[in-house]
């Protein structure tokens, strides 16, 4: 009996800590970014990624850097969100349209860290684009971890085939590690941006699985069930009378 009354608050400590460490990792890191326009060793580990002459590095930082483009961020959001819809994994959908919601959060902290991007002038740090706007947290790493990252986590339960499982797996984890260095081997952030967006966008991951968790045995189904028959939608669209 008294395992059974401890159990929840034994749940409660082990969810609370991890939550915890996060928010504060989160608020110290965006304050110091607020103070500094760049921490210690951002300049050296920046100037040690562009200075990688390996085969192949370059395009393949391009290319992880060019999926966090501003078109492709809504477009494929919006792709994998109606594409779940239409097979009746409507939570899913609904959560998966939600990160591109909280990845706009990221305006906000943004605009009240307000960090410049890293400059060429007096760094030695080779600019490739004139991004405009704040830099801290990097937006891309934001995204990356948000939107692949739940489905990274969705994955186990979206498709059954192991090997098809294993290779998207790997493929989503592989460009949530690598879009770190490729928007510094580009200078649109410096490493400590790049930090911010993992730790920033990692909290809010687990925010949005925390509420998957609790939405998927059908509660958001029947929240969207009742809805449709107040407002009357079709139950499905049909076409030529079918």
């Amino acid at each position: 009996m008294n395992e059974a009354k401890d159990r929840p608050l034994a749940n409660w400590y082990t969810n609370f800590i991890p939550w915890t460490l996060l928010a504060l990792s989160a608020a110290l890191i965006s304050f110091f970014a607020h103070q500094y326009s760049r921490f210690p060793g951002d300049l050296e580990i920046a100037g040690w990624l562009q200075g990688i002459n390996l085969p192949l590095f370059r395009p393949i930082m391009e290319a992880v850097d060019a999926m966090g483009s501003r078109l492709v961020i809504p477009l494929a959001v919006g792709l994998c969100a109606l594409f779940l819809w239409a097979i009746r994994r409507r939570t899913e959908a609904f959560f998966v349209s939600m990160t591109l919601v909280v990845y706009w959060f990221t305006l906000v902290i943004k605009l009240v860290v307000d960090r410049p991007r890293p400059p060429e002038l007096d760094t030695g740090v080779v600019t490739w684009y004139l991004v405009p706007g704040p830099a801290f947290p990097s937006g891309h790493v934001m995204h990356f971890v948000l939107f692949y990252g739940l489905l990274l986590y969705l994955m186990s339960t979206l498709i059954k085939n192991r090997r098809a499982r294993l290779i998207l797996q790997v493929f989503l984890g592989s460009t949530i590690l690598l879009v770190g260095p490729s928007v510094v081997y580009t200078a649109r952030h410096w490493p400590s941006d790049v930090l911010g967006g993992y730790i920033v966008g990692g909290f809010l991951l687990a925010a949005l699985i925390w509420g998957y968790e609790r939405c998927k045995d059908g509660r958001f189904d029947r929240w969207y069930e009742a809805v449709r028959l107040k407002a009357r939608w079709p139950q499905r669209i049909q076409f030529n009378g079918r």
